[in-house]
């Protein structure tokens, strides 16, 4: 499968665009101990909008860009993200997280990885090595016991839009 011939949306521009945003964001936020959180960012995008190519039709929208941040875990992260974080992120991406609105995630990809990465780490649990094990880390933390979507769904578009097809790598 061809990931370039996509219509891509929310600011990102290809695959590869969403890929470099990831890794990034990771280099100055970390990449977790097991070096996960790269694919755990881009898994998060192919699975809340099969990164980035298609567009949530929810009116009044249940969150907002690439990752689909939604606006209490934007409030939520802007206060609870570590201090030397925020001057990481002042000083390399050049925005204050403390001032971010969820509307700035819309058409912004390198702030919605941001926002996705100081996310996930307010969370003690290490991001497991796993594509399965990242689903269930997803489904717990990000979009929970209320959120539609499943462990199954996350690993069918984690393959299909983050590493081409059913057997990419993983």
């Amino acid at each position: 499968m061809n990931q370039e011939n996509r219509t891509y949306h929310y600011g990102v521009t290809s695959h590869r665009n969403a890929v470099d945003l990831a890794m990034r964001v990771c280099t100055v936020l970390g990449h977790g101990r097991l070096l996960s959180a790269p694919h755990l960012l881009l898994e998060t995008a192919g699975v809340e909008t099969n990164l980035g190519t298609f567009v949530d039709p929810t009116p009044g929208y249940a969150g907002f860009g690439l990752t689909q941040g939604d606006p209490i875990g934007v409030k939520d992260v802007a206060a609870r993200t570590r201090y030397d974080d925020i001057k990481l992120i002042r000083n390399c991406f050049l925005f204050d997280l403390r001032e971010l609105k969820p509307i700035d995630l819309e058409n912004d990809p390198l702030k919605a990885m941001v926002f996705t990465r100081c996310f996930y780490k307010l969370i003690p649990d290490e991001i497991p090595a796993d594509l399965a094990g990242r689903a269930q880390y997803w489904k717990t933390y990000y979009n929970t016991k209320f959120g539609k979507g499943t462990v199954n769904d996350y690993i069918k578009k984690a393959q299909l839009y983050v590493y081409g097809g059913p057997y990419g790598c993983q």
